[in-house]
């Protein structure tokens, strides 16, 4: 009985370990969309400024509303992805201290999957 209740503790926590690192692996591709739509942005405003170095510029100014957007964007996203990264970490440090194994199950987010690990 007890080698059972060994196997089922070690899958559960290697099942927990895989949550953690698939967390941690979209919460970096979240940071380098976001970094690249920021470099995108800064990138489009040189080139664009510089092939229309000669001609006079426009009221719109459509080459700063356009890389301004993308600036935007990606610092939209990196709060969008950290901000709710960070809160799930204090949850899953009060879950840890209490010892609350229900707090430290996946659970059902409003987008994807939450962890609380």
């Amino acid at each position: 009985m007890d080698t059972k209740q060994t196997d089922t503790n070690s899958t559960t926590e290697l099942a927990r370990v895989r949550t953690r690192e698939a967390a941690d692996r979209t919460l970096m591709a979240w940071i380098r969309t976001s970094l690249s739509l920021i470099g995108f942005g800064f990138t489009a405003n040189k080139v664009i400024e510089a092939l229309e170095a000669g001609k006079p510029a426009s009221p719109l100014h459509s080459t700063l509303v356009f890389a301004l957007s993308f600036i935007a964007l990606g610092a939209f996203g990196l709060l969008g992805a950290i901000i709710p990264r960070h809160t799930q970490r204090g949850e899953s440090k009060q879950a840890i201290e209490k010892n609350d194994d229900q707090s430290l199950k996946c659970k059902r987010g409003k987008v994807g999957w939450k962890r609380d690990i």
